[in-house]
């Protein structure tokens, strides 16, 4: 379900924002993620910032359930 979930929000993230400017920002060796920011996203307002963020994660989540 998670993986499912994590696809869905990238293809609507990605398909929201068709000049989006996706940028490394991290990746990590323990956790098999890398993690995108897109900088085309960015939205100012006062002393609050929003954006959009991508995981990409390299193997499968588990739910509490158990499940992939």
């Amino acid at each position: 379900m998670t993986g499912k979930l994590v696809t869905a929000l990238a293809l609507s993230a990605l398909n929201s924002s068709a000049a989006a400017e996706w940028v490394e920002v991290n990746r990590t060796a323990d956790f098999n993620v890398t993690v995108y920011a897109d900088l085309a996203s960015i939205d100012r307002k006062g002393n609050r910032v929003k954006m959009w963020d991508l995981l990409d994660l390299k193997t499968a989540e588990k739910s509490p359930s158990g499940m992939p």
